[in-house]
């Protein structure tokens, strides 16, 4: 049983298995773009109750958080007393099944898929962009005794993506490029001998007046990049000195940045509005979960904070996060994120931990979280069964956005090994808000929009007319006329390129990979033929677009909704929060990977002998997450659990005869929850941890 993924983040049940359903609702009646349905839940929230309490107790913070003097509970223990009071237990509802494995031989090309979009060509003028583009590698080298071609080595080419988050790629510039094709640079780190650096991520404000960037600046080059079958000489960033965020103004040429000391990562900004940016940064200075035999992807804990456009008044809104990447602001307001998620399958014994990146949504003061893809199960059957005639892996869930008709955007690529994230790119049918999932596998209708495109860790399909390889994509941007924008990835784009392989002859004359800047004329794609090239030099990868209109011209809007925080607050005039659950006793299961890692604790996978939801769930025990302060390596064996970090115990809280609850949980600070017997045995556990605003 994974509790962990139990409790899901919805507003609202489909007729599926959701699980423990997670709602986080920091606001009384917010009158916000986009905002949830009303749960019918009560009203006035219980108050947990506190162990050695004569009478419940509230437990609630306004403020910053102050440390707990609570002992932490050791796992699979009883409570310290058992719970008072019978319980109505609601009959069980029927579990899903179990998902088909992932099929790992690439198999042939799809068959092409009805047109869905507007005719060809959708939008044909041309548009301003703003992009990154490193240097292309073009070098022979010697690899297990094989020549290297100075034309496949590029297969291997290292570039940002969600192993390489802040360093460890090639040096990048950052371009403006106008609608004529006049190029201006924005920030030269590949021309300027005097630092090491690359200027990334590129994102217009909605005036279309400035550029937010971030740019990653290192003391040396590493002269190395590993692959597979030994290192190659292409150069990449080595040791991260900070990244720092800057400002460029369109209209005046000049740019701005962050104060920003040693040792910070600032990175990713979008924005909110003309006034207002998000970004993750690790300047909470905390480590991400624990992984027992493994590690997390980022040695700081990257979490999402809002600042004003010159870096002033920043606000964590993310102090659960473990690692996020690329928040994107939608056209409601509202905010996705690829967000680590490693921790829901920890005694799965997961073997490729970075691939563990879901697609979660927020609003604009980081509540109301939850999960949009990617939590339930590793793989979906695409909505138009003509498309593929097998499940598609659900991998690295990165690179967002959202076309003009409200769908969502996203690569999905095995981590590390496809050039810059290249793989497929989904569009997601957007739900009502909160709703995670319909239908029997609690996936939104997805369509794969490069079908003939390769998202996991296999080798790269052939054009079987011509020879040469379909290649892969990532990056997509919505642009007018519902069309994409996106990076286009020319060639085999995959480090799995043997040495004996890599050379002209095996590559049909293409490429081994060459990353261009693209756009869609339908949707689905046919052939990479259909796409249009926007820009695309032999030379260099050009990636992360952004076009440079304004906002307007694009979503019919001035800007994205601005949302209003409206705060909840008692009697007494102090504010708080409430954790509300849909339905504690709605249980969704995977099925135990002893080989893996045995069930040696409480988690994930596994439910104590003896026990059972909905049977023996009595209340919820709901615990602090401390903040992990050293990295793992570094941390007493005894503190690297299956839980992630040092749990304190706040309290419980008992559901109703349907299984929800609304119970009164402390403001800004991380939490877990677990399921507990009536004699205080914690038999159960969500993984996940949470917060709310």
């Amino acid at each position: 049983m994974s509790i962990s993924a139990s409790f899901r983040r919805s507003r609202r049940l489909s007729r599926t298995t959701l699980g423990l359903l997670l709602v986080c609702a920091p606001y009384a009646n917010a009158a916000l773009p986009g905002a949830p349905v009303d749960l019918g839940l009560p009203k006035a929230p219980q108050l947990l109750e506190v162990p050695g309490s004569p009478q419940p107790a509230t437990v609630t913070r306004s403020a910053a958080p102050t440390k707990s003097t609570k002992k932490p509970v050791p796992v699979d223990t009883p409570g310290t007393a058992p719970l008072p009071g019978p319980i109505e237990i609601p009959k069980p509802k029927p579990l899903p099944g179990a998902p088909k494995p992932i099929v790992d031989d690439p198999g042939p090309p799809p068959e092409p898929a009805p047109d869905q979009s507007e005719p060809p060509g959708g939008f044909d003028e041309p548009f301003p962009i703003v992009f990154s583009w490193s240097e292309r590698t073009q070098r022979t080298a010697t690899l297990k005794d094989h020549t290297i071609s100075a034309n496949a080595i590029s297969a291997f080419d290292p570039l940002p993506e969600v192993v390489h988050v802040v360093g460890g790629f090639k040096e990048a510039n950052l371009v403006y490029r106008d609608a004529d094709g006049y190029e201006t640079t924005i920030y030269d780190c590949i021309g300027d001998d005097s630092v090491i650096c690359a200027a990334l991520d590129g994102r217009v404000s909605p005036d279309a007046k400035k550029v937010a960037f971030w740019v990653t600046f290192a003391r040396d080059f590493n002269p190395k990049t590993w692959t597979n079958y030994g290192d190659l000489p292409i150069p990449r960033l080595g040791s991260i000195i900070r990244t720092q965020i800057h400002v460029y103004d369109i209209v005046t040429g000049r740019t701005s940045a962050w104060d920003t000391p040693t040792g910070q990562w600032d990175l990713h900004p979008e924005w909110i509005s003309n006034d207002k940016l998000i970004f993750v940064s690790n300047r909470a200075k905390v480590r991400p979960v624990y992984l027992p035999g493994k590690v997390a992807p980022t040695s700081w804990a990257l979490q999402r904070h809002t600042a004003n456009v010159d870096g002033s008044d920043a606000v964590n809104i993310g102090p659960h996060d473990d690692a996020v990447l690329h928040p994107y602001v939608l056209s409601d307001g509202n905010i996705l994120s690829a967000n680590f998620r490693a921790d829901e399958q920890l005694s799965q014994g997961i073997t490729t931990i970075p691939n563990q990146w879901w697609m979660t949504m927020t609003d604009q003061f980081g509540g109301h979280e939850f999960t949009v893809f990617g939590a339930h199960g590793k793989s979906y059957t695409p909505a138009d069964k003509t498309q593929h005639k097998r499940q598609q892996a659900i991998i690295s869930l990165h690179f967002y956005g959202e076309r003009t008709n409200g769908d969502l955007l996203t690569g999905n690529y095995y981590r590390l090994n496809h050039v810059g994230g290249q793989g497929h790119v989904l569009d997601i049918q957007r739900l009502p808000h909160g709703v995670e999932g319909a239908g029997s596998t609690l996936f939104p209708d997805v369509t794969v929009i490069n079908p003939y495109g390769q998202e996991e860790d296999n080798p790269t399909r052939r054009d079987p007319k011509t020879g040469r390889f379909y290649g892969k994509a990532s990056w997509p941007v919505g642009i007018p006329g519902g069309q994409v924008m996106l990076v286009s990835a020319e060639g085999f784009c995959y480090s799995g390129l043997r040495p004996k392989d890599a050379n002209d002859s095996f590559l049909k004359g293409g490429p081994g990979c060459n990353l261009g800047i693209y756009r869609t004329t339908r949707i689905p794609s046919r052939h990479p033929d259909d796409f249009i090239r926007i820009v695309d030099h032999p030379d260099r990868h050009e990636f992360s677009p952004d076009i440079a209109l304004p906002y307007h011209q694009i979503y019919g809007k001035p800007a994205p909704d601005q949302q209003v925080r409206e705060i909840q607050r008692d009697e007494y005039g102090e504010a708080y929060c409430t954790l509300e659950v849909i339905d504690a006793t709605f249980a969704e299961l995977y099925g135990n990977r002893p080989k893996k890692m045995p069930c040696r604790e409480t988690g994930g996978s596994c439910i104590k002998a003896g026990y059972s939801i909905p049977k023996d769930l009595a209340a919820l025990a709901i615990y602090e997450a401390a903040p992990n302060r050293v990295p793992q390596r570094k941390a007493r064996p005894e503190d690297v659990t299956l839980d992630g970090h040092k749990l304190t115990l706040l309290g419980y809280a008992r559901p109703e005869q349907d299984g929800s609850l609304a119970v009164r949980v402390p403001c800004e600070t991380p939490i877990k929850m677990r399921g507990v017997a009536e004699d205080g045995t914690v038999f159960v556990r969500d993984q996940i941890t949470h917060s709310l605003r």
